[in-house]
């Protein structure tokens, strides 16, 4: 699934610029990219046939299926002092897990009429101590609209 194109939509210094420092260094102060990522495939490849009614499936003139998904990317700002590990964080229904989790941070709360981007609660910054980049990007298609919320947009199935 190649991503063909990465709209950037915010892009901020993560918990107001912090430093993190872990395993005797200090990691520079890390930033926050949200956006969305776009992929096209072909949907004839013997590798794509699995999913889902992708032979039913707008194409573009080349042939191809398109679609999007929200993305958010946590990383230091000096790509330099990343440790080389990347954590892939597989959303619960739009909400990031993996921070929260890791970190023993809070999770936002997103609902109508919140603010679509509120800070990211870091908590004690296990992974940021670390150097990882940490990505949540929207999988699925019937999540709520609410804003804030990672979700796939995906072409609807054509009879």
């Amino acid at each position: 699934m190649p991503v063909t194109r990465f709209e950037v939509t915010l892009r901020r210094p993560l918990a107001e610029g912090a430093t993190f420092r872990g395993a005797g260094e200090e990691v520079e102060p890390y930033e926050e990219l949200k956006g969305r990522l776009h992929f096209s495939i072909d949907p004839l490849h013997p590798a794509n046939r699995r999913i889902t009614d992708v032979e039913l499936a707008p194409r573009t003139a080349r042939g191809r299926v398109e679609w999007s998904s929200d993305v958010s990317i946590l990383l230091p700002v000096d790509r330099a002092r990343c440790s080389g590990r990347l954590l892939l964080d597989v959303v619960n229904r739009g909400n990031t897990v993996a921070v929260p989790n890791f970190n023993r941070a809070t999770r936002p709360v997103f609902a109508l009429g919140a603010h679509p981007n509120p800070p990211v609660d870091v908590g004690d910054g296990f992974l940021m101590k670390r150097g990882w980049v940490v990505i949540s990007c929207g999988w699925q298609g019937d999540v709520p609209r609410i804003p804030g919320l990672l979700r796939m947009q995906t072409p609807a199935a054509r009879d």
